[in-house]
């Protein structure tokens, strides 16, 4: 009863993201333990093959989420309340087209793009499937139902690894396996969904779609863009350096990039939740708690750097650890995509979505160009500082359209200085890569701005 007592003083959008936050860290934690079993049973090439096959998925999802983005499927979900189960088949039935589009384009330029051909029919059966997998669980955030979108979460992101590791020890085989397994558990969950969508009464209204399409068009070139940031990286390293370097990278990457899924699973909850702060104009409180995040992920990301070298000696072989140099600017970019996130909310509450859009497209374009000229001459540093690069630049952009039409209201005052402090500590943690013992010093002062910050958020999660 006590458990029941305590969990009910936690508000709706704040009991939600706890949710999310912990089904992401049982996720990245079998994730991070099953990386040095992977990297040890698939060699360097395969490794770096299927880096780039994920990275392609990834790209093309973040594509086809513009139509599930916040500021699109959720101002429907609102408009249409009373019918949102209709409203839900007509966003599947937009997504699925969106996704047949992407597609047709990923098997027009796969040669282009480093992969094998024999990977384009998984790599599309996937897609499909995390389509109407991100369109049902859309509706579950949006109406705080935390418990199916968790479920969802933790066996997605549990099974696929668990289930090629034995299959992989048991009888051998390559990177294909893990591809596979994940196409098949990804099946079943979006299967079952669909199927309950089709028993509750699949309708689709061709004014609801025409509505999303209008809503989510905005998003578009933003999630274009951030699908550059995520895979650029990946397709200048695999194309310049081969392989192999792209499979280092790869794990260098997945500990500088830890903190983004904080980032993903508080934005589940927080994108509903600055709409309505939004809508009642209290930017004040918006500014509280998007300031705590932000010294919160400025701190932890430096943590992480920190370690960066321990932490990949631990989840690859001893070569890995070239690229760990990379990590810093990789964990110090997540706190700006965050702002650069809050700033895009705001926009599009003010009706200046396209400003959002713009900021994207340019930081996008950045990001290829910085990838271009920085590693061939700085390899793996080069892509970590492309990214960062990129990031401050879509920020200051943001921040530039944001104060002409007043929606930079949302930003915290002091997330300059707090960032500035950051950049310096990393710079520091850099220097001393190889001294684990003077890196660890230099969080002293993070580590109270974390502390403190994680106090805070305490008290404010338990509010109504």
């Amino acid at each position: 009863m006590s458990l029941k007592k305590a969990i009910k003083k936690i508000n709706l959008p704040s009991r939600a993201s706890i949710g999310y936050i912990g089904a992401g860290i049982v996720g990245k934690t079998v994730g991070i333990l099953t990386t040095p079993i992977f990297t040890s049973l698939i060699d360097k090439e395969g490794y770096g093959l299927l880096t780039l096959y994920m990275s392609i998925l990834g790209a093309s999802t973040i594509i086809i989420s513009s139509v599930t983005s916040s500021g699109a499927i959720y101002r429907g979900f609102k408009q249409f309340g009373k019918k949102i189960n209709e409203y839900t088949s007509s966003a599947l039935a937009v997504s699925f087209a969106f996704s047949l589009l992407i597609c047709i384009l990923l098997f027009t330029f796969i040669d282009f793009l480093g992969l094998k051909r024999s990977l384009m029919l998984p790599l599309c059966l996937q897609i499909f499937c995390d389509t109407a997998i991100g369109v049902i669980l859309s509706r579950s955030r949006f109406g705080y139902r935390y418990l199916q979108v968790i479920l969802c979460t933790l066996i997605s992101s549990v099974l696929p690894p668990l289930i090629s590791i034995f299959y992989l020890t048991r009888y051998g085989g390559g990177y294909e396996i893990k591809i596979y397994t994940l196409l098949i558990v990804s099946l079943i969950i979006a299967i079952t969904l669909l199927a309950r969508e089709i028993l509750y009464g699949f309708k689709i209204s061709f004014k609801m779609c025409r509505d999303l399409i209008k809503k989510a068009l905005p998003f578009l070139p933003k999630s274009i863009s951030s699908a550059l940031l995520s895979g650029a990286d990946k397709l200048f390293i695999s194309s310049i350096l081969g392989y192999a370097a792209l499979a280092k990278y790869s794990v260098a990457h997945s500990v500088g990039i830890a903190l983004q899924f904080i980032v993903s699973a508080s934005s589940s909850a927080l994108g509903p939740w600055m709409t309505r702060r939004l809508d009642a104009k209290d930017e004040g409180r918006i500014r509280e708690v998007l300031g705590l995040i932000f010294s919160i992920l400025c701190a932890t990301g430096l943590g992480i750097a920190a370690i960066a070298p321990e932490a990949i000696d631990f989840l690859a072989p001893k070569d890995y650890t070239e690229a760990s140099y990379a990590v810093t600017p990789i964990a110090l970019s997540v706190p700006i995509a965050f702002l650069c996130y809050a700033l895009s909310i705001s926009l599009v509450n003010f009706g200046k979505g396209r400003f959002s859009a713009v900021a994207s497209i340019i930081g996008s374009f950045s990001c290829v160009a910085f990838n271009m000229i920085l590693i061939p001459y700085f390899g793996f540093i080069g892509a970590g500082c492309a990214l960062l690069l990129s990031e401050g630049i879509t920020l200051l952009l943001s921040l530039y359209f944001a104060k002409n039409v007043n929606a930079e209201c949302v930003i915290p005052k002091k997330w300059y200085n707090t960032y500035i402090l950051s950049l310096l500590v990393g710079v520091g943690i850099m220097l001393f890569q190889r001294i684990l013992a003077l890196r660890i010093i230099m969080l002293i002062i993070p580590a109270i701005i974390g502390l403190r910050g994680m106090l805070e958020v305490g008290e404010i999660i338990k509010e109504h």
